[in-house]
């Protein structure tokens, strides 16, 4: 049994610990947008290159994933009435390699989270673990595929196109990922990922050439996000310009990514994190902290990280790369959804315990004191709600008067967390 630390030792070592004044910060990033998503899927499904394979009386596997994209409800929801008007027979695959426990149940519920299910949509929701291999890499890596997906006339694959937490390549997550992982369910996530991360994007391309002339894909549904949450762009891929166009959705997914607004700091707080948020919890393109051996232009001395979101249903992932959290937060994690999660994808790291502290308050104070600048006047501190919500954060007051004069930025007037009596935090994102 764990001998847990004394929270009156704690409480009572850190009482004297100062905290940092704290001010906002709303910062101004690129707002291209889809003003009708429903429209937007409707345009891009109309094109001849999609409408083409629209083949009245065929059985169409929409694969969707669930990293919690922007209007998801409402893309699978206009996929679906596209496909029935065309005739077709649509049903719902869940696309998430090893995610929601690597069970069927566990998939169709984490669907059924984001509102797709067969009552909402009107078609069935099929979940299986069940694959087929469909071949071997040079490297010996087999290459499956979702078996009622293989069973269906056609694929097609709904996902977001953005940078990926754990290796870099002209693909990362997308459409090709879905294909090759999403759609391989628990046996083809644990295959490329025992590869190691080193070689993860070459895998990626290779499988992808073997699996392509194989499975009845035609097309799928890219969308790339802004840094508001929100859809800017929704494009019907077709499977022969999928090795040109995704690198370059990829390349305008970065172009609109959000960041911190400034890359040195002393402290970064997260006050949730969690699997709805990124695949490793926290976006480490914005934390600086990766599983494996990238290195991110953020440089935070201490990360602390409060609480999980509760749509991470108790998956931990990630909270490993932070360095003080809280007991709240323990409390929450599932460890067999986190230890699957960290071995399937091999991000171990990404699992570990850190310190955690008996409430909110002694997490800061802790944090602050290992900082390597205890001076709270003059930290360099962000305090965020989660790495997809950039728009408006928290700095210390010395940094916020750094920033001042910056056309990309506003420094608002004084605001800062407040605790109760047990130094738990009062609401502090609307």
């Amino acid at each position: 049994m764990l001998k847990t630390p004394d929270r009156d030792w704690w409480t009572r070592h850190l009482a004297s610990v100062p905290l940092p004044r704290w001010v906002g910060v709303r910062q101004r990033f690129p707002r291209e947008r889809e003003p009708d998503l429903a429209a937007a899927v409707h345009r891009e499904l109309d094109r001849p290159e999609a409408r083409s394979a629209l083949t009245p009386g065929a059985k169409v596997a929409v694969g969707v994933g669930s990293r919690g994209l922007a209007g998801l409800f409402e893309l699978t929801k206009a996929t679906v009435e596209v496909l029935t008007e065309a005739g077709c027979h649509p049903f719902i695959v869940p696309a998430m390699g090893s995610h929601g426990g690597a069970t069927a149940d566990g998939q169709q519920h984490l669907l059924a989270g984001y509102g797709i299910t067969e009552d909402a949509l009107g078609v069935p929701v099929r979940s299986s673990m069940e694959v087929a291999e469909l071949g071997r890499l040079a490297n010996g890596m087999p290459v499956y595929f979702d078996r009622l997906a293989l069973d269906a006339d056609l694929v097609l694959p709904l996902n977001r196109v953005k940078s990926h937490t754990s290796f870099r390549g002209p693909i990362e997550s997308g459409l090709s990922k879905m294909l090759v992982i999403g759609l391989a369910n628990h046996a083809g996530a644990q295959a490329i990922h025992a590869y190691g991360y080193d070689r993860f994007a070459a895998n990626l391309l290779e499988a992808r050439e073997l699996l392509l002339p194989q499975v009845p894909f035609h097309f799928g549904l890219a969308t790339v996000e802004n840094a508001y949450g929100e859809v800017a762009r929704v494009e019907a891929v077709p499977a022969a310009s999928l090795p040109a166009r995704e690198p370059e959705l990829l390349l305008e997914s970065r172009r609109l990514q959000a960041r911190l607004p400034t890359d040195d700091l002393d402290l970064l707080v997260v006050s949730e994190l969690g699997k709805d948020v990124s695949g490793l919890g926290m976006d480490p393109s914005i934390t600086g902290r990766y599983a494996g051996n990238l290195v991110g232009e953020v440089r935070a001395q201490r990360l602390l990280v409060l609480d999980l979101t509760s749509a991470s249903g108790g998956n931990a992932i990630g909270l490993g790369l932070a360095d003080v959290t809280t007991e709240r937060a323990l409390l929450k994690v599932d460890l067999a959804a986190t230890w699957i999660n960290a071995t399937t994808s091999t991000s171990v790291a990404a699992a570990r315990l850190p310190i955690f502290m008996p409430s909110d308050r002694t997490a800061l104070q802790l944090a602050v004191k290992t900082s390597g600048e205890p001076d709270a006047a003059r930290i360099r501190a962000v305090w965020i709600r989660n790495t997809s919500s950039l728009e408006s954060v928290l700095v210390s007051e010395g940094l916020g008067r750094e920033l001042e004069g910056r056309g990309d930025l506003e420094v608002q007037s004084g605001k800062g967390p407040s605790f109760d009596e047990s130094g738990a935090l009062e609401p502090l994102w609307e």
